[in-house]
């Protein structure tokens, strides 16, 4: 289920986020087409995921909220959820050939490479991103 709202997206479980994203995505009027649309979307489905597998501990019956404000290229992003929240630096596993070919893990290096800047404040998880193509 979800629900959408103007800057605001509620989920509960996985099976819309694709649809949610890329509402986001053409509610920033963002050219689906372009890189930032891209990095834009791996940056929300991993997070919203983390948030899913993590947060919520994989119940579909608790809430997964995005919010999101634009000012001019520069957007921000919040995903919140009902966990007690997680420091983002101790989570990030650095990707090596050791660990290239293990599932899971690389979420927050990915969000982490193609974000500006990344904070938390509990179960708030911020994520600003300056448009590179608008």
């Amino acid at each position: 289920m979800v629900t959408i709202r103007k800057n605001q997206v509620i989920l509960f479980g996985l099976k819309d986020c694709k649809y949610a994203v890329h509402n986001v995505v053409n509610d920033l009027n963002i050219s689906e087409d372009s890189i930032d649309a891209f990095d834009i979307c791996l940056i929300l489905v991993e997070a919203i995921t983390n948030a899913f597998k993590h947060g919520n501990k994989c119940d579909s019956n608790k809430p997964i909220q995005i919010n999101y404000m634009q000012n001019d290229n520069d957007i921000i992003f919040e995903i919140i959820d009902t966990g007690t929240g997680f420091d983002y630096n101790a989570c990030a596993r650095k990707v090596s050939e050791h660990n290239l070919m293990i599932e899971g893990g690389r979420g927050i290096h990915l969000i982490q490479s193609l974000a500006d800047c990344l904070s938390n404040e509990e179960n708030k998880f911020i994520i600003e991103r300056k448009l590179q193509n608008q």
